[in-house]
């Protein structure tokens, strides 16, 4: 099963989570009205109540209007709050604190480069890191809505009591989360349980109410006990929907551990690091305890399982452990090629079946080529990406122009439109920013996520602003500067301004025009003679099964046309959104070289419609 086959996945399993939910709903529902009626008929006529006085109409509508209000109600008071904070407000209330991109702890540069390696190799943002630092329990999860604004939460035994291998196998599976689309169910379906727990809440404090009233008259001191009763009767309903929500993430959860564990085998190529993870769980006195209160409303998005669950497993979100070594380490391990690939300026890029098989399931090679990229960098840029004014300041030392009257008016300029800090560390890495490789440039925004998203929102509107203004100081706009505009605002902008994008439905048919364009463009960058352009294009065409009509050269590259293009190849379907990736490897490849200006258009393209591209390996 590829990305594409996930995403679709994803989308069944958000059906099939809606239509559980629902059931459960519907259940409680009819509980509640069968406990009100009773206990309505019994305030009313004591002992003496028949049974047919328990059907009531305006009372079943009352009922269930009030008990689908306290559902939606919850449900969307979580869900808001879910939104607003993402990945970081699951971490937090689990007591996680920001691993600082800097920190010169060993155990937590130890997570940071693990993540930064997988994110690289993977082509997506570097998720911020949380460690959970009172929880010794050997436990990991993701969480977040997209790639873009995943955080990766550890605890303080993973840190401590696993080796580097064993850490990479841990955040293996959790980067198969992010990348399956199991992430953003994960974090839905807290938001939805939280509506029938809320049940709960209401019966707990209605019992308080009725246990601190006083008796009156022999008709009040009734009523009094039938409010009593109706709050131990809805304490009693949180208790049913805990038991239906445990259900719900146990139908949902399972399985997909099990493919998360497979996942991370083939990312790192050694299930030993999975499997010895494992082991040290079931042998560890504090296994994958998580002690926080909020554990439980978050126990299916563990790596392990993080609370104990009774009923023989029938609540248990993950398989048993046993199971999970077992089949982890009966996993052939292939062999692994050793030592750092060379690093040419311009890349070729393998099959292009072979590279669509990585998206969302980055290999070994992959991995260890983000490696060998982060080591090589200047110790300045390395230490400078993980703070927020170091990583402001590389960003906008690789948007200074090489003529020297604009470069000197983009540096007066941002002597005034930039922070004082930003300024300075800009001045101090000029020179080691100017060594930096081309091949390296996507890898370092990607790097730099962490820090950007540390701004405050008036910092990242001064930083906006001041990109767009160094980006247009020469009155136009190279293919590099287009691409690093269109990858920071993919990640940053849906941060900063709470907005979300839908998945898409639309078919290729319905975008013609915008799919052809988005491969002419393509194939302007990588084939310069009309010869090979005509042929890559017509080619790239033919996959997608779009009519090749007149092939002349583009005369340049038309940006706002361009951005119009890829808003409308998102709105596609995920297997059509394959096809079109499909067509742009077939373009790029017919001269047998893809150069790095391809690579980062074609990176450009994947993230802003929502496919992370995969690190592209030089030849070899």
């Amino acid at each position: 099963m590829d990305f594409f086959q996930h995403q679709e996945k994803a989308k069944k399993n958000t059906f099939r989570l809606i239509m559980l939910f629902f059931c459960a709903v519907v259940g409680i529902v009819v509980v509640v009205y069968i406990l009100v009626a009773w206990l309505n008929a019994f305030a009313m006529k004591g002992n003496e109540f028949q049974q047919q006085d328990l059907w009531n109409p305006v009372l079943f509508v009352g009922v269930t209007f009030f008990t689908l209000l306290v559902i939606g109600l919850g449900t969307l008071y979580k869900s808001m709050q879910l939104k607003s904070g993402g990945g970081s407000y699951v971490a937090e209330s689990l007591g996680g604190r920001l691993i600082e991109p800097g920190s010169n702890d060993p155990n937590k540069q130890k997570i940071l480069h693990v993540v930064e390696e997988m994110a690289i190799a993977a082509g997506i943002p570097a998720p911020s890191v949380y460690l959970l630092d009172q929880e010794e329990g050997i436990n990991a999860f993701a969480a977040g809505y997209s790639p873009g604004d995943a955080i990766i939460g550890v605890t303080r035994g993973c840190i401590e009591q696993l080796n580097r291998d064993e850490l990479q196998g841990v955040i293996a599976h959790e980067f198969s989360h992010i990348l399956n689309g199991d992430m953003r169910l994960n974090i839905r379906l807290i938001g939805l349980l939280f509506g029938i727990l809320a049940l709960g809440l209401i019966g707990y404090y209605t019992m308080r109410s009725a246990v601190f009233a006083r008796g009156g008259s022999r008709q009040q001191s009734r009523g009094t006990l039938a409010i009593l009763a109706l709050g131990i009767g809805l304490t009693a309903i949180g208790f049913v929907g805990t038991f239906f929500g445990h259900l719900i993430k146990a139908a949902v959860s399972r399985q997909r551990e099990f493919l998360a564990d497979a996942s991370a085998v083939q990312f790192t190529r050694n299930p030993e690091g999975v499997g010895n993870a494992l082991k040290k769980i079931r042998d560890y006195a504090f296994g994958s305890k998580v002690a926080s209160p909020h554990a439980a409303e978050v126990s299916h998005m563990f790596f392990s399982k993080g609370i104990l669950s009774g009923m023989a497993g029938m609540f248990a979100t993950h398989p048993p452990i046993e199971e999970r070594i077992r089949r982890v380490l009966s996993l052939e391990k292939g062999e692994v090629k050793k030592g750092p690939p060379p690093k040419p300026a311009v890349t070729a890029a393998p099959a292009g079946a072979s590279l669509m098989a990585t998206m969302g399931r980055p290999n070994v090679e992959q991995i260890q080529y983000a490696k060998t990229l982060v080591g090589n960098l200047p110790g300045s840029i390395k230490g400078a990406i993980r703070d927020s004014f170091g990583a402001r300041a590389v960003i906008y030392g690789l948007l200074l122009s090489k003529e020297p009257e604009i470069r000197k008016m983009q540096l007066d300029a941002l002597a005034g439109q930039s922070y004082m800090g930003v300024y300075r560390e800009l001045n101090r890495m000029l020179q080691d920013i100017e060594q930096i490789e081309v091949t390296t440039r996507i890898p370092l925004i990607d790097m730099s996520m962490p820090a950007f998203k540390m701004l405050s929102k008036n910092e990242y509107r001064v930083f906006r602003e001041n990109i767009k203004w160094l980006i247009h100081a020469d009155k136009k706009i190279d293919l590099f500067e287009w691409v690093l505009e269109k990858v920071l605002v993919q990640h940053l902008d849906d941060r900063f301004s709470g907005a979300k994008k839908r998945h898409g439905t639309e078919q290729i048919k319905d975008h013609m025009r915008s799919c052809r364009f988005l491969l002419e463009t393509l194939s302007h960058v990588g084939h310069k003679d009309s010869q090979n352009y005509e042929k890559a294009l017509e080619k790239s065409l033919k996959h997608i099964e779009i009519p090749a009509e007149s092939l002349k050269p583009l005369k340049g590259m038309k940006h706002s046309q361009l951005n119009q293009a890829i808003d409308d190849v998102a709105l596609l379907a995920p297997q059509e959104k394959k096809k079109i990736l499909e067509a742009c490897l077939v373009c790029m490849e017919y001269d047998k070289v893809i150069t790095v200006y391809e690579a980062e258009l074609f990176r450009a393209i994947g993230d802003a419609i929502g496919c992370p591209v995969p690190l592209i390996l030089p030849s070899k």
